[in-house]
């Protein structure tokens, strides 16, 4: 069976938080249902399936996460053209980010960032590689306040 068309406006959701702890904080899974939900209706974008990967650090890569697959799979069985994600629950090692992002893009499906820039100037581009760097330089501070 023939895979269906990508639609620019179909996308799959990701949510991820670190601990179980965080799943109910202020940036937590709640919190990033609710700021992708903003970010679809306001692009005019139509929710295909969405997933998380509570309790997963965003240092672990695309493989070792089952909902992060699951999402990859989904868009392209669905035809979504995007993965919507918050910028810093995408990963907090920059090079497991943009491999994500280079996986996600060999199947045709975009990241959209619910707190980013999503164009693909090279300005873009090197703005989303700094916030990654910066996510992963918060996660070492987190670390680094708990010794």
């Amino acid at each position: 069976m023939p895979l269906p068309q990508r639609d620019a406006k179909r996308c799959v959701a990701y949510r991820r938080v670190s601990t179980v702890d965080q799943a109910d904080s202020g940036y937590g899974l709640a919190a990033q249902r609710e700021a992708i939900a903003v970010f679809v209706k306001h692009q005019g974008l139509e929710l295909a399936g969405s997933f998380e990967d509570p309790g997963i650090s965003g240092t672990v890569p695309l493989e070792e996460r089952p909902g992060l697959s699951q999402a990859l799979v989904c868009a392209v069985a669905k035809g979504a053209g995007a993965l919507v994600v918050a910028q810093d629950r995408l990963a907090r090692d920059t090079l497991v980010a943009l491999l994500i992002e280079r996986s996600f893009a060999d199947a045709g499906v975009k990241l959209l960032y619910t707190d980013s820039s999503n164009g693909e100037s090279d300005a873009d581009r090197f703005t989303r590689t700094v916030l990654h760097a910066a996510a992963e330089q918060a996660k070492r501070d987190v670390v680094a306040n708990r010794a």
